[in-house]
């Protein structure tokens, strides 16, 4: 006997539509205090809130972790840095990402600390800076195994010589960035840990050290005490999520994010009845189907494929 389908329309809503993402403000204010307490202090922790806080929401994390006790934020570009400001946040806020020469007099009008790797590009930044009265603090990025941004680790010493003359700017810090976000149980990222160790060591002795080195992502912040250094750059952590399964017993965290919606409808359907788009699901006996409004513009992937 063929089942025709049955629809049951969801109740009487007062909200537009009921998909929301849900933010757990007091989850990320605990994880970032876990967090704190594997680095040594609140004043250690580096939170990466690149990407509008990971999906999260950029203004409302940072508001949150500031009133937390973090004393300073990473961004990945001087466009996230602004947003911060203009959310009234005045804790320091490096640019990982660099900036562009076009941007210069944004960053310094925004008190923004930028990531750099060369002198000219340094030496340009500063010439804003002092026609604007003001000294902009840098960090300085080493190349270690990314080959992305930064400067090889045999250059960074003259580098550094290079920009202590450099009026307008002051080196606040060092950084490298390990290529593996998951591990740093690999040989690539420990070759990369010992290269940038050396350098430390290198600088310290030539009086040349920056006094806020940091190097931990999530994964290294957990497990690799000698990678934490002066700060720690945790990202997914902070929101609750491990970055492998090794690391959960190193902390407890809380995800800070549910995804919730609303049944729109109930149907009933008959074996061998395809559902939805290419008819990847068909039913095997009478079933039940719940439709929800979740779509690709929520973050449904596409490349999701339901297996019969």
């Amino acid at each position: 006997m063929r089942l025709f389908p049955q629809v049951r329309h969801m109740e009487h809503q007062s909200q537009a539509r009921p998909t929301v993402a849900e933010i757990d403000g007091r989850a990320l204010a605990d994880n970032f205090a876990e967090l704190a307490r594997i680095a040594g202090g609140r004043g250690v922790v580096l939170p990466v809130v690149k990407s509008d806080a990971y999906g999260h929401g950029l203004a409302r994390v940072a508001r949150i972790l500031y009133g937390a006790g973090a004393e300073r934020f990473a961004v990945a570009t001087a466009a996230e840095g602004e947003v911060l400001r203009a959310a009234g946040l005045n804790a320091a806020v490096v640019v990982l990402g660099g900036v562009y020469p076009a941007e210069h007099e944004r960053v310094v009008a925004a008190r923004l600390t930028p990531v750099v790797w060369d002198a000219d590009g340094v030496r340009a930044l500063a010439a804003s800076a002092r026609a604007a009265g003001r000294v902009v603090p840098v960090h300085v990025k080493v190349d270690t195994g990314m080959s992305r941004l930064g400067i090889v680790p045999e250059d960074a010493p003259a580098l550094l010589r290079a920009l202590a003359d450099v009026d307008g700017i002051t080196v606040e810090g060092l950084l490298t960035h390990f290529a593996n976000a998951e591990s740093v149980d690999d040989a690539s990222v420990r070759r990369q840990l010992a290269d940038f160790e050396r350098l430390v060591a290198t600088l310290a002795d030539a009086h040349l050290r920056p006094p806020i080195v940091h190097a931990a992502n999530s994964a290294a912040t957990l497990t690799t005490p000698r990678a934490r250094f002066d700060a720690v750059r945790p990202g997914l952590a902070l929101y609750g999520i491990h970055p492998s399964p090794g690391s959960r017993g190193a902390a407890s965290l809380k995800p800070a994010m549910r995804f919730v919606t609303r049944i729109v409808a109930l149907r009933r359907i008959a074996p061998g009845v395809a559902v939805s788009y290419g008819g990847t699901f068909v039913a095997r006996r009478p079933s039940t189907i719940a439709t929800v409004p979740v779509g690709y513009a929520d973050g449904y992937p596409r490349c999701v494929w339901i297996r019969r």
